[in-house]
């Protein structure tokens, strides 16, 4: 008997009219992308998952069933073991577990994709393999195991990235994220000017100044912030990391076009005659 899979997906709220079809159409093909990921087989062995069934009703079900490149060759072992490994590896993170090393690079990519959308439009994944119990997705636990991918990026980036200068600056972002790392407390910011994710170590003082770490996402959630600190750039010159000591809100105030038309810019002129001046209006 071939080995199933299943994943069944449900609106958020509980309203068919809440789940888009983009979100539940791209939540299964990802689902499909990490199952490849998950076998670790050789590329001409990999499993082929071919579509069994497909319910359209809300909630979205789909089955699929494992077969090789040969027919004649039975791929149920290791068609179970890959589906194991994923449903593992969906457990761990929705726990703040690690990263595991086949899902390192394009693979977490998909994943937190795959979690993100249960956190926004999605309210409920289940995932079945075979006759098992499923594997349950909600906000709750994707928003945990979108910080655990992010925790293992900022682990990895610590090991490898090349800090060859620093310089003591600041630099402006929206808040992505919050996070925690040899317990020290991080935040993610995408940075204005280059829109990469940057991630910044809070210092103790900062930390308390700021407030509990619980209250972060509520707080600072893609608020625009003015991050201070010692900036570390790699040696292309980009910024990766900030030892930060500042953090503080951009507020934008509202122009009152009314008000400038009134400003005196030369001797006593008001602005609409000195612009009809300059431009040999006046």
């Amino acid at each position: 008997m071939a080995e199933k899979v299943k994943i069944k997906i449900q609106p958020s709220g509980g309203s068919s009219d809440s789940l888009t079809v983009d979100d539940a159409m791209q939540q299964v093909l990802d689902f499909i992308d990490m199952l490849r990921a998950a076998d670790l087989s050789e590329e001409s062995e990999k499993i082929v998952w071919r579509l069994e069934s497909a319910q359209t009703n809300s909630p979205l079900e789909v089955t699929a069933f494992a077969t090789g490149s040969d027919p004649d060759v039975p791929v149920g072992y290791q068609a179970r073991q890959t589906a194991e490994r994923l449903s593992v590896a969906i457990e761990a993170l929705a726990k703040s577990g690690p990263v595991p090393d086949w899902m390192n690079g394009t693979p977490s990519n998909v994943a937190e994709r795959f979690f993100k959308r249960n956190m926004n439009g999605i309210g409920r994944t289940d995932i079945t393999i075979g006759d098992d119990a499923p594997t349950t997705i909600v906000h709750s636990t994707a928003k945990i195991a979108v910080l655990s991918i992010e925790r293992s990026r900022i682990e990895e980036q610590l090991q490898t990235v090349d800090w060859t200068r620093s310089e003591f600056g600041a630099v402006e972002g929206e808040m992505l994220s919050t996070t925690s790392l040899y317990t020290k407390p991080v935040i993610v910011i995408k940075e204005r000017l280059s829109s990469e994710k940057i991630n910044c170590f809070l210092s103790p003082d900062l930390a308390e100044t700021v407030g509990p770490t619980h209250s972060w996402n509520e707080t600072w959630d893609h608020r625009r912030v003015s991050i201070s600190g010692e900036l570390y750039y790699d040696s292309d010159g980009k910024l990766k990391k900030i030892d930060a000591t500042d953090l503080r809100e951009i507020v934008s105030n509202p122009v009152n076009l009314k008000e400038i038309r009134k400003l005196r810019l030369v001797d006593t002129d008001p602005t609409d005659d000195f612009r009809g001046r300059l431009w040999g209006d006046g």
